[in-house]
């Protein structure tokens, strides 16, 4: 049994197109252009701060789906902890933890242990689902009911030994 030229390109050509409508489509961090004072107006938490020595941790979290009705995710999530230096809006002291995403598409800020930033945060209140089949989706959560969010269309910046 021979295989001609016809075939082979028939194959090629359906191999193409699965592939192009198989592909998962990829997600970008995509910023809204604000200005600096916008930023200020709207996060609810404006800090400097040093990321503590060992205070930064990947999380794993499991979620229930919004789309489907029992069916999990996951996703990652940073955990940075700071020392804060000086508060400039809102109400935050000791050595709080801000989340962020792990990077890429979910527009996560890159955080580095021992440096200081400017962090522009968002207070955010977690779900925290319970089910009868499934039980509590996020114990620490439950811990720790408001959570300071920052990511890299705010205006988190690290500062330099200067500034």
């Amino acid at each position: 049994m021979s295989v001609r030229p016809h075939q082979i390109w028939t194959c090629f050509v359906g191999l193409i197109l699965i592939s192009c409508f198989s592909a998962n489509q990829a997600s970008a961090c995509r910023c809204a252009p604000s200005t600096i004072e916008e930023q200020i107006n709207f996060v609810d938490i404006i800090f400097t701060g040093t990321v503590l020595p060992g205070g930064k941790t990947l999380e794993k979290i499991r979620m229930m789906s919004e789309e489907a009705e029992r069916s999990w995710s996951w996703y990652g999530r940073t955990k940075v902890r700071f020392e804060i230096e000086r508060v400039w809006k809102g109400e935050v002291s000791g050595e709080p933890n801000v989340y962020t995403g792990v990077g890429g598409g979910d527009c996560g800020f890159h955080f580095e242990e021992e440096k200081t930033y400017l962090v522009f945060g968002y207070l955010r209140t977690p779900e925290v689902r319970a089910t009868q089949d499934f039980g509590t989706v996020e114990a620490d959560d439950a811990v720790e009911p408001t959570q300071i969010w920052a990511h890299i269309c705010s205006s988190t910046m690290e500062l330099s030994n200067n500034e």
